[in-house]
């Protein structure tokens, strides 16, 4: 909006919200907000980002999509594709969500730093293609990414955008599972799969409820879906059960948004309390058998 009007950057809007900085917009602000777009309110409800960091229970309504660790939306560090942004020059939302490192469509990692600066880039720049110090994004190196990147790109992007995708019903081994699973909880997985290096990574809790860089992002999901095909394998299961993070796969059991999410969770703990059992296997899971425990 702040491009299209001819202003320079996004200052202008703290004055007419009354906020010192325009990061993040409470609910309050909707109203206003649609004002601008020239949209209904009740239109702008599903387009909102709002998030409670309450000591109880912290959360993100993401677009319609309840995330329970607002960790993994980028609110303050946006990420770009730099040749997205040259071909139709917009965000998108689905770049927001941390585990989400890849363009699926141009092959490439995001772009989270000005390559000039070597700053985080930030919403309070000139233009959506424009750093703070001047530099043009569109111009900086790109990263080809792996496909384990992409393809939980893509997932994502679907689940986020609410269209259909041939990696919601994925063949794609490690990912098969996550085709009724709901946004949080197949991020969950995800993190709690991959997020540890090797079984001797200490978790911190500071470290846990960090953003993750793409860097780190793409290393666990790569990790994440590498652990999931072993286990669809029942090879290197004592390996494999010391390198989950166990109290995230008990916790997503306990307080699940769909029943999908909790019998994936329950399952993978079985995995990893049962080292030498061929019966936890993903390729093994008996959904009646889980659903008796809820």
């Amino acid at each position: 909006m702040s491009e299209k009007n001819h202003f320079s950057g996004t200052q202008w809007l703290s004055k007419v919200f009354k906020v010192e900085r325009i990061h993040h917009l409470s609910r309050k602000h909707v109203p206003t907000i649609a004002w601008l777009f020239g949209e209904q309110s009740t239109s702008m409800e599903n387009r909102y980002i709002e998030i409670r960091m309450s000591s109880s229970m912290p959360y993100a309504n993401f677009y319609g999509h309840c995330v329970s660790r607002p960790f993994f939306i980028r609110l303050r560090c946006p990420q770009v594709c730099a040749r997205c942004i040259e071909e139709e020059q917009f965000t998108k939302k689905w770049w927001e969500v941390s585990l989400a490192t890849a363009c699926f469509r141009h092959k490439l990692f995001l772009i989270e730093n000005c390559q000039r600066c070597k700053k985080n880039l930030n919403w309070n720049r000139p233009g959506i293609a424009i750093c703070q110090c001047g530099f043009d994004i569109r111009e900086s190196r790109v990263i080809t990414s792996t496909t384990e990147a992409e393809v939980v790109s893509e997932w994502i992007a679907a689940k986020v955008e609410n269209i259909y995708s041939n990696m919601i019903n994925s063949d794609y081994d490690p990912l098969k599972n996550f085709s009724n699973l709901s946004l949080d909880g197949a991020l969950r997985i995800i993190f709690a799969t991959g997020f540890r290096e090797n079984k001797d990574h200490q978790l911190s809790a500071g470290k846990a409820r960090k953003i993750l860089s793409i860097d780190e992002a793409s290393a666990c999901v790569e990790r994440s879906l590498h652990r999931l095909k072993q286990s669809e394998m029942t090879r290197d299961l004592p390996l494999i059960r010391k390198e989950f993070v166990i109290s995230g796969l008990e916790l997503l059991a306990k307080e699940f948004q769909s029943i999908n999410d909790a019998k994936l969770a329950m399952n993978l703990l079985d995995i990893s309390r049962n080292k030498n059992s061929h019966q936890a296997s993903l390729t093994n899971f008996n959904p009646r058998s889980q659903l008796q425990l809820f």
